[in-house]
């Protein structure tokens, strides 16, 4: 009888979890006013339902609640999608040329996540840095394939001293603009040492050390087939996603 009772009181708080309370509490989340809790409870709930009816459809990727699921998606666009400035003119036309390799010799597919070249997911804030993150997550990548040591590398480096290059800040930037500022400069700083604060501010690369940086780079050109790219199977390609809704998308890892 006691085990009966155990389960059916599991069974009874399973049923009566509150999806709401729970996100309120993990985020910290407080408002100031009961309509204005009204009106993100719900917002969030058909988030909720957006992304169950997404994950219950069989896609190859999955969604999940995270910390913008109160937002509408306009709200989430307005406020958090922008800084990746697409180039106004082919960029690195010196180095454009892909290096095809056969198909048969190319796996068709490579998990970097699961071989230790992928850092933990970053947070970008309400700064238009997209392109910093992407850059850092590249040049992370090849260094752990190249040396075996993952190292975070400073996103916040990338938008104090990198405007010379082209780049913009927290106002927007290009990846290409990056990778030549690291290249020029020898590195890019870890990101303990040079630590994210998601607004501009002024370049403090004297005060740390480069910890990895790269000897070149290559643009995909637009509508290459899948099969030619990347460049090399033994190094990690980049994507730029535009997101669109508040939800935490989970992509297979695969290039």
């Amino acid at each position: 009888m006691k085990t009966i009772a155990v389960l059916l009181a599991v069974a009874a708080t399973a049923a009566f979890a509150d999806p709401w309370a729970d996100f309120k509490t993990r985020f910290g989340l407080k408002f100031s006013s009961v309509e204005e809790e009204a009106m993100r409870k719900d917002i969030f709930e058909t988030n909720v339902r957006e992304i169950d009816a997404h994950n219950n459809a069989g896609h190859q990727w999955t969604k999940a609640v995270n910390s913008f699921a109160h937002l509408s998606g306009k709200e989430f666009a307005s406020t958090y999608i922008g800084g990746w400035r697409g180039p106004s003119k082919s960029v690195n036309s010196v180095d454009t040329a892909l290096l095809r390799v056969k198909s048969a010799d190319l796996p068709s597919s490579v998990d970097w996540v699961s071989k230790g070249a992928v850092t933990p997911v970053k947070n970008q804030g309400q700064c238009g840095s997209c392109w910093a993150f992407s850059t850092t997550g590249s040049v992370e990548g090849i260094t752990e394939i190249s040396t075996g040591k993952l190292v975070s590398l400073s996103e916040q480096q990338l938008v104090d001293c990198s405007g010379s290059y082209g780049n913009q800040g927290c106002n927007g930037g290009l990846m290409d603009n990056a990778f030549k500022y690291i290249i020029n400069n020898g590195g890019l700083c870890t990101e303990q040492a040079y630590p994210y604060q998601g607004t501009d501010g002024s370049c403090q690369s004297s005060s740390c050390s480069p910890a990895a940086t790269i000897s070149g780079y290559h643009d995909v050109p637009p509508r290459t087939p899948t099969r030619s790219a990347p460049p090399s199977p033994s190094s990690p390609c980049l994507l730029p996603l535009r997101p669109t809704r508040p939800a935490s998308s989970s992509i297979p890892p695969v290039c």
